[in-house]
């Protein structure tokens, strides 16, 4: 995917202006492993690992005056919610959806 508008799409099926900051948040952290990360999209949540790196991340953006303290209690508190129509259809998750985790290149 390239561009934040299809990402958004795929990942949340809505457009970017409707992203809370928690999704805009998991958008920005794919790079620079986003084959990797993508997982966490296939398996339907965030594993606890990258739910704190989310949340590291959203402290940052909250020390930096980058969002008020209000945005950010939201934000913690909110879960990420993918699209699950996107997720099943997604040729890159079946493996994973069929109980198969192993990275690709294992899977040949």
């Amino acid at each position: 995917l390239y561009g934040v508008g299809k990402a958004s799409d795929h990942y949340f099926g809505r457009p970017v202006n409707e992203l809370g900051i928690q999704d805009a948040v998991f958008l920005s952290s794919l790079l620079p492993s986003p084959r990797q990360r993508f997982q966490q999209f296939c398996a339907g949540n965030l594993s606890p690992g990258y739910r704190a790196l989310v949340d590291t991340l959203l402290e940052r953006m909250a020390a930096r005056n980058r969002i008020d303290s209000a945005t950010f209690v939201t934000a913690r508190n909110t879960e990420i919610v993918f699209s699950e129509p996107h997720r099943i259809i997604d040729p890159n998750c079946l493996p994973h959806l069929a109980g198969d985790v192993r990275p690709r290149k294992e899977q040949q």
